[in-house]
């Protein structure tokens, strides 16, 4: 056999091993156990699709035990949330073998500080990027939303919590 033909043989082989890995990776993102829930924090199968889908822009920063917002639209103009991020871009635009037009924010200590819950921001589809003076908003309308929330919270629980009548000593 020449060399040319061990060449391409060897070629052939390495580009199907790289499929092969590829395909197995892709496999291990258990995307049904993405966005089923709201919370901040992202549990195994979000972390590992983010990590990848990041990878190249994303630096040392891993997304495993970290609690991230969700914003969409230039600057972050619309507040999201992880199960929409999953349901309308992440899940179709991943099963399609397409890409999500996303930019992260890692915070720094000082935002860290106003916004305690989060370790970073992710934007989606935003045409313009995030520069210091929308970052500084968005990250006012995140901390508004969340106190808004923290409200809701408390009135719904005021609500719950019963009602003793002094006359009979009774819960009414």
């Amino acid at each position: 056999m020449n060399k040319t033909k061990l060449h391409c043989i060897y070629i052939f082989i390495f580009t199907l091993g790289a499929l092969f890995l590829q395909m197995a990776d892709a496999q291990n993102l258990q995307m049904n156990k993405c966005g089923i829930d709201n919370e901040s924090l992202l549990n195994e199968c979000e972390a590992a699709y983010f990590n990848e889908i990041m990878a190249e822009h994303r630096g040392k920063f891993d997304f495993e035990g970290k609690q991230i917002a969700f914003a969409e639209g230039n600057w972050g103009a619309n507040l999201s949330s992880k199960k929409r991020y999953f349901e309308v871009h992440g899940k179709p635009r991943y099963e399609q073998n397409n890409s999500v037009s996303n930019q992260l924010i890692i915070l720094t200590e000082s935002e860290k500080a106003l916004l305690p819950q989060y370790d970073a921001i992710l934007v989606s589809w935003s045409k313009l990027h995030v520069q210091k003076k929308s970052r500084a908003k968005l990250i006012q309308r995140i901390q508004k939303d969340k106190k808004q929330d923290v409200r809701q919270i408390k009135n719904s629980n005021a609500k719950l919590v019963p009602h003793f009548n002094r006359d009979t000593n009774n819960t009414l």
